[in-house]
C-alpha cells in the first residue's frame, strides 16, 4: 500500500465557475442538480438490474455482476472527474451532463430489448463470462457520466472551506438516492412499466438542464433541454415505445399483458394455443405443459392418495393446482409470493384457481408456516432450483423443519432440485448431496425421483418411487406419466446414479450459510464449460494494483465502503431469512440506509472537531466492533423478539446504524486528506465506491455461500482494523 505523502492542499487553484458560487440561487440549483443525479442513479440501476435479469433467465448472479460493474464504473467517472477544477467552462459541462443522464437510460432500454437477439441466439442462456462483458458494456456510458457528475458538482459549490462541498455532493446524492428508491419501490413500480418510470427520470434531469441553462445564459442548453423532451414525451404518450420494444422482445408471441411488483417483472404471452407466464424473464406457467405439473404433483400426492389437506407452495398456475383435485378428498392452500401473479392468473386462467377447494393465499410460504396452525397430509413445494437467496429459503434446514413440523404424523413433503438428463456430472452430484443431506437431517425417510427435475420425497413413513399402481387404483386421468414414460425414467442405472450422488460427504444448507446457492451457481456455469476465472482474475489484479498504490485515508474510504455492501448484504439475509421476502420492504430498507447515510455525513460536516484524523481512526474501530457483534445482535434479537414483530425494526436499526459510520467515514476523510476540491472528491468518492464493489462481489457471490455470516462480519471487522492501525501508525494520507 502506497502510503506516501499527497499534495498539500492548494484551495487557490481551484478554479472558479462562470457563475458566481457565492450567489444562494446559483448554490441552490447546483444543490438540486446533485439531488437529481441521486434520483436518478438509483432509479436507473434498479430499472438496469430488473431488465438484464430477464434477459439472463432470472439468475442472481446477474444482480451482483450489475451491481459491482455499476459501482466500479461509477467510481471510474469520478476518478475522470480529478480535473474537473480546471475546465473553463465547467456550467456547460454539467448542462450536457444531464442531458446525457436523461436520453442514455431510456435509449439503452430500447436498445437492449430490440438489439439483445443480435448477439446472442434468442432464447439462449448467456455464459459468465459474455454477461460481464455485457454488463461493461450496457452500465458504461451511464456510470462514467454519472460519477463525473459527482465531482464537478464538488467543484462548482466549493466556497473555500476545504473538503465542505464533497460532503455537500454525499449528502445531496445520498438524498436524491434515499427520494428515488423509496420513489421506485413505494409507488412508480406498482403504477407504470419501466420505459415511463425512465421517462420521468429523463424530465427530472432535463428540468435541472434547463435551469442550469438558464442560469449561465446558455442557449443551447435551453433548446436542447426543449427537444429532448419532446421527443422522450412522444415516444412515451405517442408511439409507445415501451410496448414496441417489449413486443420485439418477445417476437413471434402476442404479449397479452405486461406489468411490474416490487417482486419482478411479470409478461403474458400466447403463442397458437399456447399461455405462458413469465416472471423476470423465467417461465412460471404455461398451459400446454402437462409434464412438469404431473410429475411435480402426482408423485407426492401418489404416496397419500387419500390426502385431505394440501399446501402447495409457488408454481400453481396453469393447471398445477387443478392437478391435486383430481385426488376427490384433497383440498388445497395455494400461496404465491407476488400478487400480481395471481391477479394475472385469475384475469387469463380463472378457470385454474376458481374451484371452491383451492384457497389461494398471496404471501410468503416460509411466512405462512411460521404463523399458521394447520397441518397438511402433503406439503409440495414448486420454487424454481435455488438460483437466488430468495428462493434458497425454499431449500435449507430451518425450512424443511418448518414444514415437518406443520405435517400430519405420516405426511409427506415434495421439492425438485436441477435436471438430470441421463448425465451426473460432478456440479450437480454436489447439488444433490446438499439437498440430500439437509432432508435427511430432518426426515427419516428420503427418496429420490429422476423425472424431468429430480424429485425428492421426504417423511416419516413410507415412501415409494413406483406410483402407476396408485394412481391406477384411484383412477387418476394422466397424460405424461404413462407406464411407458415411468418405467423409463425410473430404470435401475438412472436411480443408481442418484444414489452414487449423494453417497459422498455434502454441508448442509441453512439461512446463514446459503451453500447451494453457491452450488447451484457452479452447476450453471458447468452448462457453458467456463467460469468466472478470467474476469474474476482480471478485476483481482486491478484491485491489487490498486490497494497497492492506495494512500491510508482512501483505504479507510475503502473498507467502509466493503463494510456497507458486505454487512447490508448480511443484514438483508437475515431479515430475508426471518421475515420473508426482502422485497416486500425493500423500498423501506433503502430509504432507511440513505437516510443513515446522509445521517452521519450531516452530523460530521457541522461539526468541524469530528474533521480530525483520530476521528477517521476511530470510524474505522467503530465499523469493526459493529461487524463483530453483528452475529451476537442477531441472536439477540431473535431471542428477545418471540413473534413479537419488533425484530424487523431492530434490524433496520442496525441498518441506519451502519449506514450513519460510513457516511460519517466518508465526509471526515474527505476533510482529512483534502487537496484540490476535485482531486479530492474524485479520491474519496471513488474509494468508497471501488470497496462497495468489492464487497458486493466477493461476499454475496462467494463468501456468504461459502464461509456463512459470521465469518464475513470477521472478514469485514479484520479489513477496519487494518485500515484504522494504517491510520493511526501512519501519518501520510
Amino acid at each position: 500500500m502506497d502510503t506516501h505523502a499527497g499534495s498539500p492542499p492548494s484551495q487557490e487553484r481551484d478554479h472558479v465557475p462562470p457563475l458566481d458560487p457565492r450567489s444562494r440561487s446559483a448554490r441552490r440549483a447546483w444543490t438540486i442538480g446533485a439531488v437529481v443525479v441521486g434520483y436518478s442513479a438509483v432509479t436507473t440501476q434498479l430499472i438496469d438490474m430488473r431488465e438484464l435479469l430477464t434477459f439472463y433467465a432470472g439468475n442472481e448472479l446477474v444482480l451482483g455482476v450489475v451491481l459491482g460493474v455499476w459501482l466500479l464504473l461509477t467510481g471510474l467517472g469520478a476518478w475522470l472527474g480529478r480535473h474537473a477544477d480546471r475546465h473553463g467552462h465547467l456550467p456547460a459541462l454539467l448542462i450536457a451532463g444531464h442531458l446525457l443522464l436523461a436520453a442514455i437510460p431510456p435509449a439503452t432500454l430500447v436498445a437492449l430489448r430490440t438489439g439483445w437477439h443480435l448477439l446472442f441466439v434468442r432464447g439462449a442462456e448467456v455464459g459468465p463470462t459474455a454477461t460481464v462483458l455485457t454488463c461493461f458494456v450496457v452500465l458504461l456510458p451511464y456510470c462514467v457520466v454519472s460519477g463525473y457528475l459527482f465531482s464537478a458538482y464538488s467543484v462548482v459549490l466549493h466556497r473555500g472551506e476545504g473538503a465542505h462541498s464533497v460532503g455537500a455532493v454525499y449528502i445531496a446524492d445520498g438524498l436524491g438516492s434515499m427520494a428515488g428508491g423509496a420513489l421506485f419501490s413505494l409507488v412508480l413500480v406498482h403504477l407504470l412499466g419501466h420505459y415511463p418510470i425512465l421517462v420521468l427520470q429523463a424530465g427530472a434531469n432535463l428540468l435541472v438542464a434547463a435551469l442550469l441553462a438558464h442560469r449561465s445564459r446558455s442557449w443551447w442548453g435551453g433548446l436542447a433541454s426543449f427537444a429532448l423532451a419532446a421527443v422522450l414525451a412522444w415516444t412515451w404518450l405517442g408511439i409507445d415505445l415501451g410496448t414496441l420494444s417489449l413486443q420485439a422482445r418477445y417476437a413471434g408471441q402476442q404479449i397479452l399483458f405486461a406489468g411490474n411488483s416490487p417482486y419482478g417483472s411479470v409478461v403474458v404471452t400466447e403463442l397458437e394455443e399456447q399461455r405462458t407466464l413469465f416472471e423476470n424473464g423465467v417461465p412460471v406457467a404455461a398451459t400446454q405443459d402437462p409434464g412438469y405439473r404431473e410429475e411435480a404433483i402426482h408423485f407426492a400426492m401418489a404416496q397419500r392418495p387419500g390426502a385431505r389437506r394440501v399446501l402447495l407452495v409457488s408454481g400453481g398456475l396453469g393447471g398445477t393446482a387443478l392437478e391435486v383435485l383430481k385426488y376427490p378428498r384433497a383440498r388445497v392452500d395455494y400461496v404465491e409470493l407476488d400478487p400480481l401473479i395471481l391477479e394475472v392468473g385469475m384475469r387469463f386462467e380463472p378457470a385454474s384457481l376458481n374451484d371452491p377447494r383451492i384457497e389461494v393465499i398471496a404471501g410468503d410460504g416460509r411466512r405462512l408456516l411460521s404463523r399458521s396452525g394447520r397441518r397438511y397430509d402433503v406439503i409440495i413445494s414448486r420454487v424454481p432450483d435455488p438460483s437466488t437467496c430468495q428462493v434458497n429459503r425454499f431449500f435449507t434446514l430451518e425450512f424443511f423443519t418448518a414444514a415437518r413440523d406443520h405435517l400430519a404424523p405420516d405426511g409427506v413433503f415434495s421439492l425438485a432440485l436441477g435436471h438430470y438428463e441421463n448425465y451426473m456430472s460432478d456440479e450437480l452430484a454436489s447439488m444433490l448431496a446438499t439437498g440430500y443431506r439437509t432432508l435427511r437431517q430432518v426426515f427419516p425417510r428420503v427418496v429420490m425421483v429422476p423425472g424431468r427435475r429430480v424429485i425428492f420425497l421426504a417423511s416419516s413413513g413410507g415412501l415409494r418411487t413406483d406410483i402407476g399402481e396408485p394412481l391406477g387404483a384411484e383412477g387418476i386421468a394422466v397424460e405424461y406419466l404413462t407406464p411407458g414414460y415411468l418405467l423409463d425414467i425410473l430404470n435401475p442405472g438412472r436411480l443408481a446414479d442418484l444414489e452414487r450422488a449423494v453417497e459422498a460427504d455434502a454441508p448442509l444448507n441453512t439461512d446463514l450459510d446459503p451453500v447451494l446457492y453457491y452450488l447451484h451457481l457452479r452447476y450453471w456455469m458447468s452448462h457453458f464449460g467456463e467460469g468466472l476465472e478470467v474476469p474474476a482474475g482480471i478485476l483481482a489484479v486491478l484491485l491489487g494494483i490498486y490497494l497497492f498504490r492506495i494512500r491510508a485515508v482512501p483505504f479507510a474510504v475503502f473498507s467502509a465502503g466493503f463494510s456497507a455492501s458486505a454487512l447490508e448484504v448480511v443484514i438483508l439475509l437475515v431479515f430475508q431469512a426471518w421475515y420473508g421476502s426482502v422485497y416486500e420492504r425493500l423500498g423501506m430498507l433503502i430509504t432507511t440506509f440513505m437516510a443513515g447515510m446522509v445521517a452521519g455525513a450531516w452530523c460530521v460536516q457541522q461539526r468541524r472537531r469530528a474533521r480530525k484524523r483520530g476521528r477517521l481512526a476511530g470510524v474505522a474501530v467503530a465499523l469493526a466492533v459493529f461487524a463483530t457483534a453483528l452475529p451476537f445482535l442477531f441472536k439477540g434479537i431473535q431471542a428477545l423478539e418471540a413473534g413479537v414483530g419488533w425484530g424487523q425494526w431492530a434490524l433496520a436499526l442496525l441498518i441506519f446504524c451502519l449506514a450513519a459510520l460510513v457516511g460519517a467515514q466518508f465526509v471526515i476523510a474527505a476533510h482529512v486528506s483534502f487537496d484540490r476540491v476535485a482531486a479530492t472528491a474524485a479520491r474519496t468518492y471513488s474509494a468508497d465506491l471501488v470497496g462497495a464493489c468489492a464487497g458486493a462481489c466477493l461476499v454475496s457471490g462467494l463468501l456468504i455461500p461459502l464461509a456463512g455470516v459470521t465469518t464475513v462480519c470477521l472478514v469485514t471487522a479484520g479489513l477496519n482494523l487494518v485500515a484504522g492501525s494504517v491510520i493511526i501508525f501512519r501519518r501520510t494520507t
